[in-house]
């Protein structure tokens, strides 16, 4: 998710700094951390040996974006989270460590500090929203299986509009379909996996605050055949509240219990926080195991008859919040 403010419902929106829902990251250590997060983050269940061994070979051989590989052995490691009755570790846990400066291969601190301080902030503008009745927006579809909410940038890609690193995509978009411009789009390691097996799993949307203009051609790089994503929602989806565009899940027309929803930007999800997954914000590094382990907590939360109780059994939003507003 790159862009929060509401700069009208046909605006071009594209990486910039801090033109976005994050808000002005600030650096912290583990003196200045509550220990409330610590029980928060205490919570998370410890990863299995099997997945530690699988995470840590992803992050040994540097699985890059471009490389497709779904096997029988990856598959069931996934999908032996259906029907578990504790969730698998994600997120939490190396926020807990990043706090301790503990070493983990592919684990870097200040990135899941920054994260973590931005949704400390994110939640002061939270607090403030109110429900209002909104008109379903039916999309796409049908729809059959719990449906998966992805955001785009910095959630499944990352956008550069000068100076690319290696193994970036160049896209031609128009802006206000008239003006041409070169974008250079990097994949999220294991993005394409991700989204061969999420699919297997729930029905795929695409949720994005950018302008169809600018997100359509990275949405077509992602799934040329137009096979994963069910439906595409833009910035004229979203809901101004405040000075902020969110992203209610009620435009969908779908029972919440059986929507999930995953953004890098926790505002984008203030709605409906009992639906929300957080992911780290993915900046072009070539190394990145988020979306591995992101698959095995979506897998555990598919086998639920309601998935808001799995995401606020894991993440706690209600206590989160109340501690910050403090």
């Amino acid at each position: 998710m790159q862009v929060s403010h509401a700069q009208g419902q046909s605006a071009y929106l594209v990486s910039t700094p801090h033109a976005n829902n994050e808000m002005e990251l600030e650096t912290t250590d583990a003196s200045q951390n509550n220990a409330s997060l610590i029980t928060i983050a205490n919570n998370a269940i410890q990863c299995d040996e099997a997945i530690k061994t699988e995470i840590n070979g992803l992050q040994t051989s540097a699985v890059t974006a471009q490389q497709v590989l779904i096997d029988d052995s990856l598959r069931k490691a996934i999908f032996a989270n259906v029907g578990r009755q504790q969730p698998p570790r994600y997120y939490l846990p190396k926020i807990k460590k990043a706090i301790y400066a503990e070493t983990e291969p592919g684990l870097d601190c200040t990135r899941f500090l920054s994260h973590f301080n931005n949704m400390r902030k994110c939640f002061d503008a939270i607090v403030r929203f109110e429900h209002n009745g909104v008109k379903p927006n039916l999309v796409g579809g049908p729809f059959a299986k719990k449906l998966l909410v992805l955001d785009l940038d910095e959630t499944l890609v990352h956008t550069f509009e000068n100076n690319p690193p290696s193994g970036c995509v160049k896209l031609t978009i128009m802006l206000y379909g008239k003006h041409a411009k070169d974008i250079y789009v990097k994949l999220r390691p294991f993005v394409r996996e991700f989204l061969a097996l999420a699919s297997e799993m729930y029905d795929v949307v695409v949720f994005t605050a950018s302008h169809s203009t600018y997100s359509n051609p990275i949405i077509d790089l992602l799934d040329p055949a137009g096979s994963i994503f069910k439906a595409r929602y833009y910035s004229d989806h979203c809901t101004k509240v405040d000075k902020y565009l969110v992203k209610d899940l009620r435009v969908l027309g779908r029972d919440l219990r059986h929507i999930v929803i995953v953004d890098n930007t926790v505002l984008c999800f203030g709605l409906q926080m009992a639906n929300g997954v957080p992911i780290l914000c993915y900046k072009g590094q070539d190394v990145d195991t988020e979306l591995y382990e992101l698959l095995h907590f979506l897998a555990f939360l598919s086998g639920l008859d309601d998935v808001r109780q799995g995401v606020m059994g894991y993440f706690r939003w209600d206590h989160f919040g109340k501690h910050y507003r403090d």
